[in-house]
């Protein structure tokens, strides 16, 4: 029997498990999907009005999903 399910792709719009204030603040930022997410660290995305640790926590499992990660945080 073949394995019908299919993995989920960095390309995909961001779901919207994370809830609606939260996925509004990632848009008004420009970010959509899975591969602009990972261009932002736990660190500039927790600075985001409505995006919170509860967000943030689902956003890390669905981007592990995708064998991915946050970019990581930057040294300045």
């Amino acid at each position: 029997m073949a394995n019908d399910t299919v993995k989920p792709s960095l390309a995909d719009p961001i779901a919207a498990a994370i809830g609606a204030p939260a996925l509004r603040a990632l848009r008004d930022v420009g970010i959509v999907t899975y591969t602009q997410l990972t261009e932002w660290s736990v660190d500039e995305l927790i600075r985001l009005h409505a995006v919170g640790p509860t967000a943030l926590d689902i956003l890390e499992v669905e981007l592990a999903e995708r064998d991915a990660t946050f970019a990581p945080p930057s040294s300045a």
